[in-house]
């Protein structure tokens, strides 16, 4: 069975049958979780329990899998032992090691531009924000160059795999280009640039962008150059702050950022941070205890509760369809008559997430129609570009590069 890790781990602390019924399934399996160093700090707590429980119990055996797995034995506790597959990770380090990490210290969007323009080959920049990123991508595509492309959530499934399939072309044929990302490049995206820009981040992060660099180890050594913001513009915030505030005195101090040893540093610094409360921030192991009540022990587990909190993804975010031709528009006008959830299915390529108070803008200035549930349809195409995806203001249309 394939699933995601948001849907297996929401399934087990659920409180509706519909989600329960299935989770049998899960006796007696090996269960394997890619980049496991993508749960969230937030609900570490509850998810290792988790797996805890169904190792011990029932019989499953649980891999985890990452270029930069996190000490989750320090967490687990001498309960249940964590095997590492590979005996020696700084010998098979050494031996695959294809980048070099350059600290350029803070630099504002003008300086990142004139460092990619100097670039003579493929050149990679992953920034923190969507804004960023088009700002970048603005600033060095200056609407006339070719060689340039932009990657955002704000881009619809099936633009972004357009995109990334001329980059590869590009890439291919050795020829020279600049691609201005968010994080989404970080994974699952197999492509191999000369040379990667990394905003500040955490440690976690950088590594994944560095995989992006020299992957396919063609070169001797690929160059991966970390920078942070001068001033306002770009300056991180929210985990992603706390996160790269914890890398960088690592990043300062470390001869080798990518090595296992600052790995590990990094992790032990971000889960002495969070503290118990903060590896259990939605409170989940609070809502599974035994209680004394009449004079006997009860067992007290409030699912709904848990069900409630238990969110792997924040789900203040809406769905915004963008029907940018015609098959797409026939489903659109099909999704109200009939086999609505199949249409949808179809339309997963032309839709992109945004917040709600995004969609509230739009919404404001006639851009959606209603669809249903926290799914919407944009009805003024002007507002999307295929190059820089959903302008979520209407002064930024002013900006915006239009292709037909």
């Amino acid at each position: 069975m394939v699933t995601t890790t948001v849907q297996f781990f929401e399934s087990f602390f659920a409180n509706k049958s519909s989600k329960s019924r299935k989770l049998h399934n899960a006796a007696k399996s090996v269960i394997i979780f890619d980049e496991a160093q993508m749960f969230p700090v937030k609900y570490l707590t509850p998810i290792l329990n988790l797996l805890k429980l169904l190792v011990k119990n029932y019989g499953c055996t649980v891999l985890l899998m990452s270029a930069t797995n996190p000490p989750f034995q320090r967490l687990l506790g001498g309960e249940t032992e964590i095997h590492e597959i590979v005996a020696d990770k700084t010998e098979l380090y050494n031996a695959l090691k294809r980048v070099q990490i350059e600290k350029l210290g803070d630099k504002t969007d003008d300086e990142i531009i004139k460092c990619v323009e100097a670039e003579s080959g493929s050149t990679l920049v992953i920034v923190n924000t969507r804004r960023r990123a088009k700002t970048l991508f603005e600033l060095y595509n200056g609407g006339s160059n070719g060689n340039a492309y932009h990657l955002s959530t704000l881009m619809t499934p099936k633009a972004r795999g357009e995109t990334i399939g001329e980059i590869r072309g590009k890439l291919e044929r050795g020829e020279k280009c600049a691609v201005f990302s968010t994080q989404l490049i970080e994974c699952g995206v197999d492509l191999d640039f000369e040379t990667v820009y990394r905003s500040m981040a955490g440690l976690d992060s950088i590594v994944q962008a560095a995989g992006r660099c020299n992957r396919n180890g063609t070169r001797a050594v690929g160059k991966v150059k970390v920078f942070g913001a001068k001033g306002e513009a770009g300056a991180a915030k929210g985990d992603i702050a706390l996160r790269a505030g914890i890398t960088r005195p690592i990043l300062e101090k470390s001869a080798d950022l990518l090595s296992p040893d600052a790995i590990g540093e990094y992790f032990d610094e971000l889960f002495t941070f969070a503290g118990d409360s903060g590896l259990d921030g939605g409170r989940i192991m609070n809502m599974f205890e035994i209680r004394p009540a009449a004079g006997r022990n009860r067992l007290a587990f409030e699912f709904e509760t848990c069900a409630a909190n238990f969110k792997l993804i924040d789900d203040n975010s809406v769905s915004v369809i963008i029907p940018t031709d015609d098959a797409a528009k026939g489903c659109v006008a099909q999704a109200g008559k009939f086999h609505k959830r199949q249409i949808l299915r179809k339309l997963q390529k032309y839709t992109v997430g945004i917040y709600e108070r995004e969609a509230a803008r739009l919404l404001s200035d006639g851009a959606l129609t209603p669809l249903g549930e926290r799914l919407f349809v944009l009805t003024d195409l002007t507002r999307y570009d295929k190059k820089l995806g959903l302008a979520l203001e209407a002064k930024e249309m002013s900006e915006a590069i239009f292709d037909s």
